[in-house]
């Protein structure tokens, strides 16, 4: 009987020593596999894997995140930049658009103000230094009303007698193929005027949007509109900072041009009603004392 109990603690010792053996072997096989995957792990998450993980930014880690640059969407002069590792819009300086008047902008941004005193022969702009408007006299100058050395038909129409002006409309348009073009962006008031000044013209009539015309050149017409509507108004009147620069509040421009052998009507008001205002001035034209080459009416 002893020996038979020895012989079963025997057995029962060598079967712990096995099972103690597996375990073991089974745990350090579990242990190797959790650090070979923690050592997987840790080399997947690093900048430049091609991951945006959530201890990365566009400032800590642009490889993975994208850089931190460019404008802001809908706020003028915003731009994107790194705070303390994170992207957050920054104020561009200079900027034309901020409502700050900066060195530069003086002449063609409308964070400064205009100074426009309406006088082509003029140069108009906000002082930064003196804070107030200055009018540099622009010398010789086309428009001041004086046909000046080196100034004739060809390169000053306005200042140089040419033998006709506004007095001869509509007669300069007789018998001719006229254009009369307004904007494709304008309003329904110039395609009215364009009707107006039209009526009292002896004349073959054309009427086309700016945009279905390739070119005015060497062509009469008739403009409607204004620099930003009409870009063939444009063409004859560019503009710094404002389309409506050559015209005050209230009122609008008749100007006559020459157009290599032919000549150009530009009418455009600051408003629709200045507009209209200024084509029954041309279509009354009997009684509207017409003169010289351009009329603010």
């Amino acid at each position: 009987m002893k020996i038979r109990l020895t012989y079963i603690f025997i057995l029962i010792s060598i079967f712990l020593l096995l099972t103690y053996g597996c375990a073991k072997r089974t745990t350090e096989i579990e242990t190797k596999k959790e650090i070979q995957e923690t050592k997987e792990q840790v080399q997947l998450q690093f900048c430049g894997n091609g991951i945006c993980e959530a201890n990365e930014t566009k400032c800590t880690c642009p490889a993975d995140c994208g850089e931190c640059s460019g404008l802001v969407e809908n706020l003028t002069c915003f731009e994107y930049a790194c705070f303390d590792s994170l992207c957050k819009p920054k104020m561009i300086k200079p900027c034309c658009g901020n409502n700050i008047c900066e060195s530069g902008e003086e002449f063609n941004c409308s964070d400064c103000p205009t100074c426009n005193d309406y006088n082509p022969c003029t140069k108009d702009y906000w002082s930064i230094e003196l804070g107030t408007c200055v009018h540099d006299q622009i010398k010789p100058c086309c428009g001041n009303g004086i046909c000046e050395a080196g100034e004739d038909c060809s390169s000053c129409f306005d200042d140089c007698d040419c033998g006709i002006d506004l007095s001869d409309f509509p007669n300069l348009f007789k018998g001719k193929t006229v254009y009369v073009v307004v904007g494709e962006h304008g309003s329904v008031v110039d395609v009215v005027a364009g009707t107006d000044i039209s009526s009292v013209l002896s004349a073959n009539v054309v009427s086309r949007m700016d945009s279905e015309l390739d070119s005015i050149d060497g062509k009469y017409a008739i403009l409607i509109g204004n620099p930003c509507t009409n870009r063939f108004i444009e063409q004859f009147l560019p503009y710094e900072r404002d389309c409506l620069e050559r015209v005050p509040e209230g009122k609008a421009l008749i100007k006559l041009m020459p157009n290599n052998d032919a000549y150009v009507l530009i009418v455009f008001g600051h408003s629709d009603a200045d507009t209209r205002r200024a084509a029954s001035k041309l279509k009354g034209y009997k009684t509207s004392n017409l003169k010289g080459t351009e009329m603010l009416v």
